[in-house]
C-alpha cells in the first residue's frame, strides 16, 4: 500500500530538495511513498518547527485529523517520537518513512510485539522484589554482595541501608541489577526479630510502590513488557499514587492522558511529546503496580464463551434482587 506525505512551512525552493531526497531514498524504502508538493490530504505531514515555532506546531496538530505530524527542524524541541532533523538526509528520511509505514500498517496486522526488545520482569530484580512482596511474613533478600533488604509485603514496605532516594534509584540499584537473581535467597524473618534487625543495621523504610516503580523503570531501559505491542491500543485503569512513587512531571502528564485515551504507545508518545522510551517505562511500571491491565488479560476475557461471561452477571443480579 502506498503512503503519502507533505511538508508544511517550507519555502518553495525546499520542494525541489524533498523531491531529490525521495529519489535517492527510494531504494531504501520498504514500501512505496509519494511526496506531495501540493494539497492538504496525506497520511503524514512534516512540519517545519523552525518556521512556525512550537506553539504553531501544536496549534496545527490540533487541526489534523487522521494525519501523523512529524517535527522537521534543527532540534527535536518537543521530544516528539517522529522527527526528521535538518538538514534532511536521504538515509534519515528513509528510516523515518519505514518506521511510519510500520505504524500506519498496525491496523492491518503489521504491528509486531517485537518492535522493541521484550521486557521480562522475572529476569530482573523487580521479579525478586515482587516474589518477596507476595509472602505473608517479612522476608530477607540474601546475597553475599547485597546490602541488607527486608521486604514487608503485608504493610507494603521495604527496609534498606540506603536513606537517599536518588542514591537508591541509581548507583545502588545498578549494583543490584548486576547480580544474578538466581543467586538470591528469600528467607523468612521471625516477626520478633524484625525490629531488632532494623535497629541493628540502621535500616530506612521505603514504600514498596516506590521501589517497584523505580526498579522497573531503571531495569526496563525502554524495552516493552513482553506480550505487549507498541502499536496496540492500551490504557491505564488507575491514577498512579504520586505521593509514593514521586512527583515526576512526565508521570502526571502521561497518567492524565492515558486515563482518558485508549491508544497505542507510539501515538501516546507523539501526542504528549514524550520520548517513546519514557512512555514505555511508564506503562511497564503501571503494569507492575496494577495501574494497568495487560492486554492479554483483556483478550482472554473477551474470548470466553458467552455463557461464562453472562452467568456471573446473572448471579450478581439475583443477589441484588434478593435484597430488594
Amino acid at each position: 500500500m502506498a503512503h503519502t506525505f507533505r511538508v508544511e512551512g517550507i519555502e518553495p525552493k525546499d520542494i525541489s530538495l524533498f523531491r531529490s531526497l525521495m529519489t535517492i531514498a527510494e531504494g531504501r524504502l520498504t514500501s512505496p511513498w509519494t511526496f506531495m508538493a501540493k494539497g492538504d490530504c496525506s497520511d503524514v505531514v512534516l512540519i517545519d518547527i523552525d518556521a512556525i515555532g512550537a506553539d504553531g506546531f501544536q496549534s496545527l496538530c490540533r487541526k489534523l485529523v487522521g494525519v501523523i505530524p512529524v517535527i522537521y527542524g534543527k532540534e527535536n524541541t518537543l521530544n516528539s517520537h517522529f522527527y526528521l532533523s535538518k538538514p534532511a538526509r536521504p538515509m534519515e528520511l528513509a528510516k523515518l518513512l519505514n518506521e511510519l509505514h510500520v505504524y500506519l500498517g498496525r491496523e492491518n496486522g503489521a504491528a509486531s510485539s517485537d518492535y522493541v526488545e521484550a521486557y521480562r520482569p522475572e529476569e530482573h530484580f523487580v521479579g525478586i522484589l515482587r516474589e518477596a512482596a507476595a509472602q505473608r511474613s517479612v522476608v530477607w533478600l540474601k546475597h553475599s554482595e547485597y546490602p541488607i533488604i527486608l521486604v514487608d509485603g503485608a504493610n507494603k514496605m521495604v527496609y534498606t541501608k540506603t536513606s537517599q532516594k536518588i542514591e537508591m534509584t541509581t548507583e545502588w540499584f545498578l549494583r543490584l541489577e548486576a547480580i544474578d537473581s538466581h543467586d538470591v535467597t528469600i528467607a523468612s524473618v521471625d516477626q520478633s526479630k524484625v525490629e531488632e534487625l532494623i535497629k541493628a543495621n540502621q535500616l530506612t523504610a521505603h514504600s514498596l510502590e516506590y521501589m517497584l516503580w523505580h526498579v522497573t523503570t531503571l531495569s526496563a531501559k525502554g524495552a516493552l513488557y513482553h506480550g505487549v505491542s507498541a502499536f496496540q491500543p492500551v490504557e491505564i485503569t488507575h491514577w498512579p499514587n504520586i505521593e509514593k512513587i514521586g512527583r515526576e512531571p512526565y508521570v502526571t502528564k502521561l497518567a492524565a492522558y492515558m486515563l482518558c485515551h485508549k491508544e497505542d504507545l507510539v501515538t501516546v508518545a507523539n501526542k504528549t511529546q514524550t520520548p517513546f522510551t519514557r512512555v514505555v517505562d511508564f506503562y511497564n511500571a503501571c503494569l507492575i503496580l496494577g495501574y494497568a491491565t495487560h492486554p492479554a488479560e483483556h483478550k482472554e476475557q473477551s474470548m470466553q464463551p458467552l455463557s461464562r461471561r453472562i452467568i456471573p452477571f446473572l448471579s450478581r443480579r439475583r443477589r441484588a434482587d434478593s435484597h430488594c
